[in-house]
C-alpha cells in the first residue's frame, strides 16, 4: 500500500481473511487499524 504522503505500508492475508484491516507500516513505524476498505481508501492509502 502507499499513502499520498508518500507513506508505505502492508496488509497481511490472514487479517485480511478474518475481516480485520490492520496497516503495518514499513520500516517498524507502527500500524494502523481500519473498520473496512472504505475508510482505507477515505485515509489516503492506494494500492500499488
Amino acid at each position: 500500500m502507499k499513502h499520498i504522503d508518500g507513506g508505505f505500508g502492508s496488509f497481511e492475508l490472514l487479517d485480511l481473511l478474518k475481516g480485520k484491516f490492520i496497516l503495518r507500516l514499513k520500516d517498524n513505524a507502527g500500524e494502523r487499524t481500519f473498520a473496512n476498505a472504505e475508510e482505507v481508501i477515505s485515509a489516503g492509502w492506494a494500492v500499488d
